[in-house]
């Protein structure tokens, strides 16, 4: 009984992703998981941050391949506590993989992202970001240590002013509740101030971290509105409507050029009291120097645009500018021009100037602001002067007499009011001599007929409206040449001059003002906790809601029996192929003895029959030489071709079945690739959420691309040494199992003379003689009956094994696949677990803490 020795087929039953713990990327990423770690609490904004540096410092590789996603989340999961041991690492491998310093800078950025985004840091992450800066920057690490220290301060501060019983909650939240006060505060609108400005502060971060785009706007829109002085005095006016000739009336000087054809005031002026002169001024930040920028690209088709873009980036490049930085060396007024007048040196660089000077006026506060004119060439700066606007208690709007109501003083006014804050308003009608006196008569009625317009029925927006015509350039000649007599005052200047100290003295402002500001910051409140409120929803609604975690408890079950059932369904079909194979081996042989005794008897007949023939010389070798060599091969050739086509055609048969079976073996796996693509889709679309909540990157097509891949290779293995040459070539030749070489079949018995030749009884010996030749050809006819059964035997196991190696070669990877969709399955499981325990302690501890103490 011949048994085949067929091979098992090798199917994946588990699979255990193994990364190469030393590389310097995977050292990275264990790193981030340990930092985001160090507080035993996983958040929303760091995991996102953690898989968008995952998918950088891998690349296409952390989106496309299933297992590295499996390694990333399982990394980030069950992060190292061992940091000591993973920093030794990090030093080693920076050194000995030549890591560049551009990846390093990289990782370097998103191990400040992870701590910028993270709603609660503490001292001990902190440490360890600073030990691996260090050792990614070695002392290129200044900017990023500075950015570390706003992170410490702002831990520190939150946990000092926290007034909870634990610290163990999100420090963001911390926020609310706490205690915030200075131990001296100047006045009750300081208090107020104070108080408003942090909570919308708070409320600044809190929007960041449930991504309300509604929140941080209204908050933005809040913080400008909080009035940081006791009383801000804007003018506004269109330009060359007389602003900067009210301005140096105000100061006497001739500070301000005027009269010229374009705009003059190119920056934001404040003017403030101070018993000496002093100035500061102030360069654009990155934020509104590229907003300008942006301006000018848009608008470069105009030359003065374009010119000023020229001047601008000169500016920018010399040594004297420092983006959002203090310009301290402004030594006198008449030196001030250079930074705030359209034709200044410096002006288009410059955001604003500061200017103290002895006006007794202005002691109890008050800053009046000039700001840049509106329908200037450099529409950009419209964005300036709105911005002042909207800050100013009062406004100071200067219109031209003989050019009342344009379309742009009427946007102007309809944005001021947008936000709902009441305002003060005076109206200052210029170049009244310009117009018929009847005309100037009539000045008050048209102005507030036109505000009218504008307002509509709802005059609560302008608390009060005042207005004056004025001969604003004889009011300056007459303040700066000393002629000026308020008592006798002729161009209007004393009244609008006395009203605006009336402004910056009214008593009634500061608790009109904290009662809008209460008002505006109850408001504020009840955004933030519909927001939170939405954020809570959309998170249960999207991420962790229950039917989300049981689907895809549901697809993980359902990859696990996707994997069984392909496993079973072609171990089976190996195993129906592995019995016929043993069937097939057991029939040949069988065939074989039938065979060998047939040819016996024909062997036997003949020798008999030969040694009739010879006679008394039957004995003698010269008799049986031929006999040997050509009569007894050709009998057995003819009594062994019917075996021989058989088996031929057999082993044909089998090569035809091996080709057969690779065909339908790729069809069956393109089935089972459709179900995998069905069931991965569905893990996408439950996996898959919008993008400001989490984004697990699924990809049903990438995954089987591979497999789809294996699927077109064909027969791979059908080029091996089980090809039809080998099958059907001279190693299956039948006749040469028998005679090889010209060696006879029977050969020589002269071993065996004694024997025959010591019996005296001449027909004993004779048959002596006769079986001695008969089993030496019996000897040799299983020699190589043996030698064909090995051969077809082996052939038979090569086939056998050539199927295991299509199936296994197609197979495997879907089988994988399945068993680390399964994985990833049960693994966004638990991150989603995980991330549904401290969302929903964030939202409690939220909804606690939101409240405004004052």
């Amino acid at each position: 009984m011949h048994n085949l020795d067929v091979k098992d087929i090798s199917l994946p039953a588990t699979i255990n992703c193994s990364f190469n713990a030393d590389s310097y990327k995977q050292i990275i990423l264990a790193l981030l998981a340990s930092i985001i770690n160090t507080d035993n609490r996983m958040f929303l904004p760091e995991y996102n941050t953690y898989i968008n540096a995952a998918e950088s410092i891998l690349g296409k590789i952390a989106i496309e391949d299933v297992e590295t996603r499996i390694h990333v989340g399982a990394l980030f999961l069950n992060f190292d506590k061992q940091t000591k041991d993973l920093v030794s690492k990090l030093k080693k491998s920076v050194v000995s993989q030549q890591i560049a310093l551009n990846a390093r800078k990289r990782d370097v950025e998103y191990i400040l992202s992870i701590l910028e985004s993270s709603p609660q840091n503490n001292e001990k992450g902190l440490d360890l970001a600073e030990e691996i800066i260090s050792i990614l920057l070695r002392k290129d690490i200044g900017e990023y240590v500075t950015r570390l220290d706003k992170i410490r301060i702002k831990t520190r501060k939150v946990v000092s002013n926290a007034e909870l019983e634990s610290q163990d909650f999100f420090s963001f939240l911390t926020f609310f509740g706490s205690n915030n006060k200075k131990a001296v505060l100047e006045t009750p609108v300081n208090k107020i101030n104070n108080e408003c400005e942090e909570y919308a502060k708070k409320l600044l971060f809190l929007g960041k971290q449930i991504n309300s785009v509604l929140l941080m706007d209204k908050t933005e829109n809040f913080l400008q509105l909080v009035k940081p002085q006791p009383c801000r005095i804007a003018f506004v006016g269109e330009m060359k409507h007389g602003k900067s000739t009210l301005f140096n009336a105000i100061i006497e000087s001739e500070f301000s050029p005027i009269g010229e054809s374009v705009a003059t005031t190119s920056a934001v002026i404040e003017l403030f009291y101070s018993p000496e002169p002093c100035y500061e001024g102030k360069w654009f930040d990155n934020d509104n120097l590229q907003k300008i920028r942006d301006y000018i690209t848009e608008n470069k088709s105009n030359p003065q645009i374009a010119d000023y873009g020229e001047c601008l980036e000169n500016i920018v490049s010399s040594d004297e500018f420092k983006e959002g930085g203090i310009i301290e060396d402004i030594i006198s007024l008449d030196q001030v021009s250079c930074y705030v007048t359209s034709k200044g040196d410096y002006s288009p660089g410059v955001e604003r100037v500061k200017i103290g000077l002895a006006i007794p006026e202005l002691k109890s506060g008050t800053v009046i602001v000039d700001a840049p004119g509106l329908n200037d060439p450099m529409h950009i700066r419209d964005y300036l002067t709105i911005q002042e606007a909207k800050k100013a208690h009062c406004v100071v709007f200067v219109m031209k007499g003989d050019k009342l109501g344009t379309q742009s003083e009427k946007s102007f006014l309809q944005s001021l009011l947008a936000d709902g804050r009441a305002v003060e308003l005076i109206i200052v009608v210029t170049h009244i001599d310009r117009i018929s006196e009847e005309a100037q008569q009539n000045i008050e009625n048209n102005v507030m007929n036109w505000l009218q317009g504008i307002i509509g029925q709802d005059n609560s927006l302008i608390k009060k409206v005042q207005i004056f015509p004025i001969h604003a350039s004889k009011a300056m000649d007459l303040r700066i040449t000393g002629k000026y007599n308020k008592d006798n005052d002729i161009t209007g200047f004393e009244s609008f001059w006395q009203a605006l100290v009336c402004v910056s003295a009214d008593k009634e402002r500061d608790q009109q003002y904290i009662e809008w500001l209460n008002k505006s910051r109850k408001e504020l409140e009840q955004v933030a906790i519909a927001e939170c409120q939405n954020f809570w929803e959309n998170y249960q609604k999207e991420f962790f809601s229950l039917s989300k975690v049981d689907n895809i408890k549901t697809l993980a079950e359902k990859f696990h029996n996707l994997a069984k059932s392909y496993k079973n369904q072609i171990i089976s079909r190996l195993q129906s192929i592995k019995e016929r194979l043993q069937l097939a081996i057991t029939r040949c042989d069988q065939d074989i003895q039938e065979l060998q005794e047939n040819l016996l008897e024909a062997i036997r007949a003949e020798i008999e029959s030969h040694v009739r023939k010879v006679g008394e010389e039957y004995a003698e070798q010269k008799h049986w030489q031929e006999f040997d060599q050509k009569h007894i091969p050709t009998i057995i050739d003819h009594k062994c071709t019917k075996f021989r086509s058989k088996y031929e055609e057999d082993i044909q048969s089998w090569h035809r079945e091996l080709q057969l079976f690779s065909r339908e073996i790729s069809e069956s796996v393109a089935n089972c690739i459709d179900s995998l693509r069905t069931t991965r889709k569905e893990f996408t679309d439950v996996c898959m959420v919008d993008s400001k909540v989490a984004a697990l990157k699924c990809k049903a097509d990438r995954i089987v691309a591979r497999i789809e891949s294996a699927v077109k290779m064909g027969v791979s293995f059908l080029t091996g040494r089980a090809t039809a040459t080998g099958i059907f070539g001279a190693v299956f030749v039948v006749s040469n199992v028998f005679t090889v070489g010209g060696v006879a079949v029977i050969g020589s018995v002269v071993g065996s003379w004694a024997l025959w030749k010591s019996t005296s009884d001449p027909e004993k010996r004779k048959e002596n003689f006769i079986q001695a030749r008969l089993e030496k050809a019996e000897k040799n006819l299983a020699d190589r009956f043996a030698e064909f059964m090995k051969l077809y035997k082996e052939n038979l196991e090569s086939i056998g094994n050539e199927f295991i190696g299509i199936a296994e070669s197609k197979y495997a990877p879907l089988i994988r696949e399945a068993l680390l969709s399964e994985q990833e399955s049960k693994l966004q499981v638990d991150i989603i677990q995980r991330l549904t325990n401290d969302g929903k302690t964030y939202y409690d501890d939220l909804q606690r803490q939101i409240s405004y103490k004052s």
